[in-house]
């Protein structure tokens, strides 16, 4: 696992994935203002960093897997606590 591909934004995306289960790849670009191709890459990437799946795509919906939930929801507290120490550095 190659955690060094991943990134912030990486992180939004799989808050939103396990936040929004059923998304659509437009409705996750729209919100960390990327485009659909660029989402679709990075969740690529995201795959590729961890060594597993973490959607099946439905269409034009993805859904996570069985790893992705538990994949997301580690995700999750990550960006949550680095929110935190970014909310303690500006106050």
């Amino acid at each position: 696992m190659d955690f060094a591909l991943m990134d912030i934004v990486d992180l939004y995306i799989l808050r939103i994935l396990y936040n929004d289960r059923g998304s659509k790849i437009g409705n996750i670009a729209l919100a960390v203002h990327l485009s659909q191709p660029s989402i679709s890459q990075r969740i690529k990437k995201i795959e590729s960093a961890l060594g597993k799946k973490i959607i099946e795509r439905d269409g034009r919906y993805v859904k996570l897997t069985a790893f992705g939930i538990a994949a997301c929801a580690k995700s999750v507290q990550s960006l949550n606590t680095l929110e935190e120490i970014k909310d303690i550095v500006n106050d």
